[in-house]
């Protein structure tokens, strides 16, 4: 049983802001006033307390006598975000759910942006944008790939929509039966994308409209261990449906390329283009993944491992020009002539000529 707090609107909203939050009072009244300050005003906001002990219930309450947009359901417990996220969906009244976390900040015009998108794009049931992470070692913006086909590619390696960005068709969700498996109490989002890619498209807006925050209390930044074995088993999953089903050692190279673990070594670049030599060969034969930009996104993965390998000298750059990937490097010209420039004058081009390179 839930505990209500539902004040009456007069009219349906046209977009529900849904935000799960737990013990949340250092930050929760940032995230609420950048939602009240967005330009676009036709909106609910749908919050959901899961099971706070601190202060946050007192000042969420503060907010919603001053705004009857405000919604608040009250958890009995903690439940989790799957569970507290599932609930808003299903009292959710907006034709769209704009996530919102409770340690973040909307930019003034994210949710008329993405509302915007949404009325042009009607085949996209699920739109992110780029974030701008804010208070840890990262402060370059994240530039998610803003296309379906570069979305769902990537998601082989890594999820390419930020959570909290996110705005949603509740009509998609309803339609195909989408929530949010209590199965992965971590990287719960990453699933769901990979889900919800079988039922419809996927998009980023090539704009930071969010303000990620890091704190040493973000549950990823906590449970880092526990995300990554999540995001393994998406992976895995994914694989399996291209009809492979990797030894440890392969995924290990598969986890490393999706970290960015690159390792300078002879052996270690002869297992990458392997592995990538297999997922080319499984997704010609299942088309799980579609083309060119399935190949684009291994062929950016190859050249980031040749380049972080370009110490080997010429025995890199033979690699590298041997793999059919090099034809579908995204990167640019000016890019890759400084790569093969390292290869070349790294360990100096006559000693590599007629000599082996360490591994």
């Amino acid at each position: 049983m839930h505990e209500n707090n539902i004040s009456p609107n007069v009219t349906t909203p046209r977009v529900t802001v849904l935000m799960p939050v737990c013990n949340g009072q250092t930050y929760v009244r940032e995230a609420m006033d950048s939602v009240i300050a967005q330009t676009y005003q036709d909106w609910e906001f749908l919050i959901v307390d899961d099971g706070s002990t601190d202060d946050t219930p007192r000042i969420l309450n503060e907010y919603r006598r001053r705004d009857n947009r405000i919604r608040i359901v009250r958890n009995p417990g903690n439940m989790g975000i799957s569970m507290s996220l599932n609930t808003g969906i299903s009292l959710s009244s907006g034709k769209f759910i704009a996530r919102m976390d409770a340690d973040d900040i909307s930019l003034p015009e994210r949710i008329g942006k993405q509302v915007n998108f949404l009325d042009r794009h009607p085949s996209v049931g699920v739109c992110g944008t780029w974030v701008q992470p804010m208070g840890g070692k990262k402060d370059r913006a994240v530039l998610y790939p803003r296309t379906h086909d570069s979305i769902v590619c990537t998601h082989l390696f890594n999820p390419a929509i930020a959570h909290p960005s996110v705005m949603m068709r509740r009509e998609t969700l309803e339609k195909h039966g989408l929530s949010y498996s209590t199965q992965f109490p971590y990287a719960q989002d990453y699933e769901f994308w990979v889900r919800c890619s079988h039922h419809t498209r996927l998009a980023n807006i090539d704009e930071v409209l969010l303000i990620l925050r890091q704190h040493e209390n973000k549950i990823s930044e906590k449970k880092k261990q526990d995300q990554s074995r999540a995001a393994r088993r998406v992976q895995e999953g994914q694989l399996r449906e291209m009809g492979l089903n990797p030894n440890d050692a392969e995924m290990a190279v598969h986890e490393k390329l999706a970290h960015e673990a690159w390792e300078p070594h002879r052996d270690f670049l002869v297992s990458v283009d392997s592995w990538l030599s297999r997922l080319i060969t499984a997704n010609a034969r299942t088309s799980r993944y579609p083309e060119p930009a399935f190949s684009t996104t291994l062929a950016a993965k190859w050249f980031s491992a040749c380049t972080q390998a370009s110490r080997l000298g010429l025995w890199t750059l033979a690699q590298y020009v041997r793999s059919p990937l090099s034809s579908r490097n995204p990167s640019k010209t000016p890019d890759v002539l400084k790569f093969m420039a390292r290869c070349i004058l790294r360990r100096g081009y006559w000693r590599d000529r007629f000599t082996s390179p360490p591994s």
